[in-house]
């Protein structure tokens, strides 16, 4: 069976995560694009879908702590982190001061 690249990384990392047992529930998202895509007229509806997944999720998993590397992949989980107020570690990594970065 051959399978494009993207899904071929999504089941190599389902299968890291699970080697490790750590819980994993995948969500929907958008992206926002800055050039002209049809997708962009559906992904704010998708971010939205992905809050109220997140929302359920977070509601029944009740976590310590939200921890949130960055990118339009976790805009969902972190809006719904802070509807619960949850603490939220959102590290800034590759940040560099006074660089406007």
């Amino acid at each position: 069976m051959k399978l494009p690249m993207w899904d071929l990384m999504k089941a190599l990392r389902k299968k890291l995560i699970a080697d490790f047992n750590i819980p994993y529930t995948g969500i929907s998202t958008g992206k926002f694009r800055r050039y002209l895509d049809p997708k962009n007229f559906s992904d704010p509806f998708r971010v939205m879908k992905g809050f109220v997944e997140a929302r359920n999720y977070l509601k029944n998993y009740q976590p310590d702590v939200v921890f949130s590397k960055g990118g339009f992949v976790s805009v969902p989980v972190v809006r719904a982190a802070a509807s619960f107020t949850y603490s939220l570690y959102h590290p800034r990594i590759g940040y560099d001061t006074g660089t406007g970065q």
